[in-house]
C-alpha cells in the first residue's frame, strides 16, 4: 500500500491498515481465517442443490456435478497458493462450506475476495448460482448463510485474551453494525441450534452462541456473529479497536460459559450467566447501539466522522430495503452476493 497521500477517510482498507499499526505500537498482532459458508442452486430454477440436510453428509456428493464443481474450486484455491483446509456441506439445503487457513488480517481479507469471486465463478461455469447472501431462500425456510471468523492473538497472555474478549463483547451490538450490516443479516439470530443465539456472550467450544472459544489455544475464537455482506476491513478494525480498548482498561470478562443450550435455559439459569444484552434483532437496532457508542472511547480510534458518515449511511439502506418485498430484496442480492 502506498503511504505517499494520506488515507481517505472512508477507506476501509487504510482504516484496516492504521487500526493494526495501533495494536501493534502496543505489541499485538493478529491471525485471521474464514469459514467460506455459500449456498448453492441451480440456475435452471430448482430451488436447491442438496437433498439432504446433513452436517458433513458424504450422500450430498454422491452426484458427481457437485463433487466436480467443490473439486474444481479447491485446485483454484490450492494452486493460487491459498491454504484451502477442508470442505464439507454444511446444515441446510445446498449449503456447503470452504474455510482457509490462517493469514495477517490484510492479506486475509484480500483473500477472502478472491475465494468469493473464484467460487461463484466456477459454480456458474457448471450450471450453478453460489450465493454468500444471509438469506438465500425466501421465507418460511430457515436456510441461513454465515461468516464465521478464526480470530487469534500471537502469543496472548491468559490475561490480554480475558480482556481483549471482553472488549469486544462490551461492545458486541454495536459491533454488530459492521459485521452484520444488511437488513436481512439478522435471519441468522435465533435460538436453535447452529445460530448465535439472541444474547451477548460467549461460550468455551459452544457453536450456539455469538463467540466461541477454541481450546488449545490462549486469545483464540471464533467470532460467528458475521455474515459476507459486510466489509471485513471495517470488521476487523471494529473488532481490534473494541478488543484493544478493553485491553488497555483491563475489561473484566464477566460472562460465564454456558453448560447447555442458552435459548432452553430459565430467566434464572441465564441471569446466573451474567448474560443480561441482547444481540440487536434487525439492522436498525444494530445501527442504533453504534450510535450510541460514536461519543464514547471505546471505538474513539476509528474516527467520530467515519463513524457518524457510516451510521447514516445504513439508515438509508436500511429504508429503502424496508421498502422493497423480500422476494425483490433476495433476487438481485442473492445475484450479485
Amino acid at each position: 500500500m502506498s503511504r505517499n497521500f494520506p488515507p481517505w477517510k472512508r477507506d476501509s482498507r487504510s482504516l484496516l491498515y492504521e487500526t493494526l499499526n495501533r495494536a501493534e505500537n502496543l505489541g499485538y498482532q493478529f491471525l485471521i481465517g474464514f469459514e467460506l459458508e455459500f449456498h448453492l442452486s441451480r440456475i435452471d430454477g430448482e430451488k436447491s442443490v442438496k437433498q439432504v440436510s446433513q452436517f458433513y453428509g458424504a450422500a450430498t456428493f454422491r452426484d458427481g456435478t457437485i463433487s466436480r464443481l467443490i473439486e474444481e474450486c479447491i485446485r483454484c484455491l490450492l494452486n493460487s497458493g491459498i491454504e484451502a483446509t477442508h470442505f464439507h456441506s454444511e446444515v441446510g439445503y445446498g449449503m456447503f462450506e470452504i474455510p482457509t487457513g490462517p493469514l495477517r488480517p490484510i492479506e486475509a481479507v484480500d483473500t477472502l475476495v478472491y475465494c468469493k469471486e473464484a467460487i461463484q465463478t466456477i459454480s456458474l461455469k457448471h450450471g450453478f448460482k453460489a450465493t454468500f447472501f444471509p438469506k438465500p431462500v425466501l421465507s418460511p425456510f430457515q436456510t441461513a448463510v454465515g461468516a464465521h471468523v478464526h480470530f487469534s492473538i500471537d502469543d496472548a497472555t491468559q490475561e490480554v485474551a480475558d480482556n481483549f474478549l471482553a472488549g469486544i463483547l462490551e461492545n458486541l451490538p454495536a459491533l454488530c453494525a459492521f459485521s452484520m450490516p444488511n437488513y436481512d443479516s439478522y435471519h441468522r439470530l435465533g435460538g436453535h441450534r447452529g445460530t448465535i443465539g439472541t444474547w451477548v456472550g460467549w461460550g468455551q467450544e459452544d457453536k450456539d452462541v455469538a463467540v466461541r472459544k477454541i481450546s488449545g489455544r490462549t486469545g483464540y475464537w471464533e467470532i460467528r456473529c458475521a455474515d459476507q455482506m459486510a466489509n471485513m476491513f471495517y470488521v476487523l478494525s471494529a473488532w481490534i479497536t473494541a478488543g484493544t480498548w478493553g485491553v488497555r482498561n483491563k475489561i473484566p470478562v464477566r460472562w460465564k460459559s454456558p453448560q447447555s443450550l442458552v435459548a432452553e435455559m430459565t430467566p434464572d439459569e441465564v441471569k446466573s450467566l451474567n448474560w443480561d444484552t441482547k444481540l440487536p434483532l434487525s439492522l436498525i437496532d444494530a445501527v442504533a447501539a453504534l450510535e450510541v457508542k460514536v461519543d464514547s472511547d471505546s471505538l474513539s480510534e476509528l474516527g467520530k466522522e467515519f463513524l457518524r458518515m457510516y451510521i447514516d449511511f445504513k439508515k438509508l439502506e436500511a429504508q429503502q430495503a424496508a421498502e422493497k418485498t423480500e422476494e425483490e430484496r433476495l433476487d438481485v442480492l442473492t445475484t450479485i452476493f
